[in-house]
């Protein structure tokens, strides 16, 4: 592994050993995720409509209409969404996860964001700075 590189190349080396320390992050588990967060939000979309318009009897035909373009506009939504959130904290996972095996504390994980995820991430790579500096001393 190279100094001051993000992750060891072979990144199959952090990922968890068992199931009980901690989650695989699997393309089928951020696809489920993105499907399930998809769902919820056009069928939250879809309530919506049949709340704002109680009166109007809505033919089968309209209510697939409503459904299926609910789906296309939360579909992108829920994508990104789990850019926005989720990889930024696998990565964090992932780094922390090569820091303890690999005790290289020059690792450090992009900054994805002025957020409160992105605060995170700084504070966790200021925590390795400050841990490197001991551990050279």
């Amino acid at each position: 592994m190279a100094k001051g590189s993000s992750l060891p190349a072979d990144k199959s080396l952090v990922q968890p050993s068992s199931p009980s320390r901690a989650p695989a992050y699997s393309i089928a588990n951020k696809l489920q995720a993105i499907i399930m967060l998809t769902v919820a939000i056009a069928l939250s979309t879809a309530s919506l409509a049949f709340l704002l318009f109680p009166s109007a009897a809505l033919s089968q035909g309209e209510t697939l209409l409503i459904l299926t373009f609910s789906g296309l506009v939360s579909f992108p939504v829920a994508r990104w969404l789990q850019r926005t959130v989720s990889d930024p904290l696998i990565h964090l996972c992932q780094t922390a996860r090569a820091v303890t095996l690999f005790h290289d504390y020059s690792l450090r994980v992009r900054k994805s964001g002025e957020d409160e995820i992105g605060a995170l991430i700084e504070a966790f790579n200021d925590i390795l700075s400050a841990i490197g500096k001991c551990a050279e001393e």
